[in-house]
């Protein structure tokens, strides 16, 4: 268990560091992934109990130190998104490669709303191409990325 706990903390550092450095700074700005999504999509599938929901808070507000924004919207979100998906799995078959795609793709969307929603007394936010295209490229390598997470051993459905 410490093992596969240490090697999913490995890979969150690694998507964070990926995704505030290289994503981030990349000149394809229309097909950038949100690697913080499809983490919150694979722990909300695998972990749906208490643990689950600290982690992806936890990765939410490291990613929130990490991007220097601002502190908390991420981690709101990912809660928000573990709840959703986590209710969402429960009612329906998520095994199949289209759920996986719907699913990353509603956890993207979930969390830029929330973002969005804590940020607009600060700032206008806006919701343009880049979002919906970062959108579409997220859900499209969430069953990719998640198959990787389950061939490396770290899926091991726990149940309430």
């Amino acid at each position: 268990m410490f093992l596969k706990f240490l090697i999913l903390c490995i890979y969150c550092i690694a998507a964070i560091l990926l995704q505030t450095t290289f994503v981030e700074n990349t000149t394809l700005a229309y097909f950038k992934p949100d690697f913080l999504a499809i983490l919150i999509v694979f722990l909300s599938l695998t972990y749906r109990n208490l643990l689950g929901l600290f982690l992806c808070f936890f990765f939410g507000l490291v990613f929130d130190f990490a991007s220097v924004v601002y502190v908390g919207p991420s981690a709101a979100g990912a809660v928000i998104s573990f709840l959703v998906v986590s209710y969402v799995s429960e009612k329906l078959f998520i095994e199949n490669f289209l759920s996986l795609i719907v699913l990353g793709f509603i956890v993207s969307i979930v969390k830029q709303a929330v973002f969005a929603l804590l940020i607009i007394s600060w700032v206008s936010p806006s919701f343009g191409l880049v979002n919906i295209t970062e959108t579409i490229f997220t859900a499209l390598l969430t069953p990719l990325i998640i198959w990787i997470l389950t061939s490396c051993g770290l899926a091991t459905t726990q149940k309430k």
